[in-house]
């Protein structure tokens, strides 16, 4: 067997190497694109789940000082809105970030359980780090959803209750409804940091399916080549035992007709 035959057998596990990498490293460029479009995704269905969970909480709210703003009541509307006061400050929907918060229209603070000593302060020209104007703005989302200019959501910083130290504040989204006859805003919020670890977990769990792909794929690329390596080899070793006979066949067709050359001299 020649040895340029012998290469040709070789041609074939090369060939399957080279396709199974270009194939795994195009499956690799794809997949690690993966969590960054499902996040993309994730986050706007998360994001509009939590907007509805808190459209929830408010309803949750209103219901519980509803009796106190009946036009019948026998009671004043000041120990009304002082019954109101008491019943929204202790009422929450998680121990320590799931709480409700109430202004007035000109920015003076009515409910707040965790900043307990803005209330009846004005907090109108209250900013955030960033500068953003928060309870205005919360005053403003309020009062144009309750002309139907707006969705009554709003996104600024915020000091978060549960994380210790917090001075900066973390990212919030709030949802704030108009309490007309009071001149109230109700309002409560979620922090978007529990979103983007919400996030972060499922991007971990995509990434770590992804290598276990990648390792199914390689293994199975594995014993794909070992078994094409090992037929390959049995090839080899058939074709060389065909060769060796072949090569001893002509060498026993040559001695034949030698025998027979010399047979026919010697009887002539």
């Amino acid at each position: 067997m020649k040895l340029g035959n012998r290469n040709l057998l070789w041609i074939g596990p090369a060939v399957l190497v080279l396709t199974v990498c270009a194939i795994g490293w195009v499956i690799y460029q794809q997949a690690s694109k993966l969590p960054q479009q499902l996040r993309a995704e994730i986050r706007s269905d998360y994001l509009e789940s939590k907007r509805n969970e808190l459209k929830g909480y408010i309803k949750l709210a209103e219901k519980a000082i509803m009796h106190l703003r009946e036009p019948d009541l026998e009671i004043s509307i000041e120990d009304a809105k002082k019954e109101a006061k008491r019943i929204l400050s202790n009422l929450k929907y998680s121990e320590e970030d799931g709480y409700f918060f109430v202004y007035d229209f000109s920015g003076k603070n009515i409910v707040h359980p965790i900043k307990k000593d803005w209330v009846d302060q004005n907090k109108w020209d209250y900013k955030d780090r960033e500068g953003k104007y928060v309870i205005r703005d919360l005053i403003t989302a309020a009062r144009k959803a309750a002309r139907g200019e707006g969705d009554g959501f709003d996104e600024y910083i915020f000091h978060k209750p549960s994380v210790t130290g917090d001075m900066g504040g973390r990212s919030k989204l709030a949802f704030v409804i108009e309490l007309t006859n009071w001149e109230w805003v109700l309002g409560t919020g979620i922090y978007l940091e529990d979103v983007d670890n919400f996030l972060d977990g499922t991007d971990t769990e995509v990434l770590h399916y992804i290598h276990i792909s990648m390792i199914w794929i390689a293994g199975i690329a594995f014993i794909g080549i070992m078994g094409l390596s090992f037929s390959q080899t049995n090839i080899s070793r058939t074709l060389e035992r065909l060769r060796i006979g072949a090569d001893l066949h002509d060498q026993v067709k040559q001695d034949l007709a030698y025998v027979i050359r010399e047979l026919n001299n010697q009887l002539q």
